[in-house]
């Protein structure tokens, strides 16, 4: 595995929206944004269409699959003990070391540049185990992020079905069983899907039952 950041391949694609990574990582989306802006985590995607904007002084910025890991990593980075306010240079030290650490996860390349308050072998197992779904890696018996398959977005194992979709059908009043036949899914599937759904996108599931 290479860290030159000009071999990625796979790894840069994806158009992962913040809410999505927000979700994924436990993150709050408002403390995302200001590390957006503030360059700490980009988002390397930009809408580039003035009339799909949601503010139209402010393109729309989605993340790619190495963004997303990024994230990821600095999340479990504060999770495991480092301070926020070292987070920026704790980035900057390992992105020099390896500009893939957190897509590769190599430690050769990047413990000698890894913060000593963190404890280094467990950040390793632990992302290695989460993988794309981070805070949500229970559900990958189901659930997957597989590059260049629907943007990269949480998906069916195996399928071209986002569960996205899953949970706009059945909050437009379709039952289990339906959205099951009509995307020729065991009830397995379904269930687990709108229950990675009710987690990832909490406040929209909330808002689709008072309404």
């Amino acid at each position: 595995m290479s860290c030159d950041p000009g071999e990625r391949e796979m790894h840069g694609h994806g158009a992962l929206p913040p809410d999505v990574v927000a979700g994924l990582s436990g993150l709050e989306a408002e403390r995302l944004e200001r590390w957006r802006a503030e360059g700490v985590l980009p988002a390397s995607l930009e809408n580039l269409d003035p009339a799909e904007w949601r503010d139209e002084d402010d393109p729309e910025r989605f993340y790619t699959l190495d963004d997303h890991a990024r994230v990821l990593g600095a999340a479990k980075l504060l999770e495991l003990g480092l301070p926020e306010a070292e987070l920026p240079a704790a980035l900057a030290r390992l992105d020099k070391a390896c500009a893939r650490w957190a897509t590769d996860l190599v430690p050769a390349r990047i413990e000698a540049a890894f913060p000593a308050e963190v404890d280094f072998e467990r950040f390793i197992a632990e992302r290695w185990h989460e993988d794309r779904l981070g805070r949500l890696h229970e559900y990958a018996d189901v659930v997957e992020m597989a590059p260049g398959r629907m943007d990269s977005m949480p998906v069916i194992r195996g399928r071209r079905v986002d569960t996205e979709t899953v949970a706009r059908f059945h909050c437009g009043g379709e039952t289990d069983d339906e959205i099951a036949q009509n995307f020729r899914l065991t009830p397995r599937q379904v269930e687990r899907a709108l229950a990675f759904e009710r987690i990832l996108h909490a406040d929209w599931f909330h808002a689709a039952a008072a309404g």
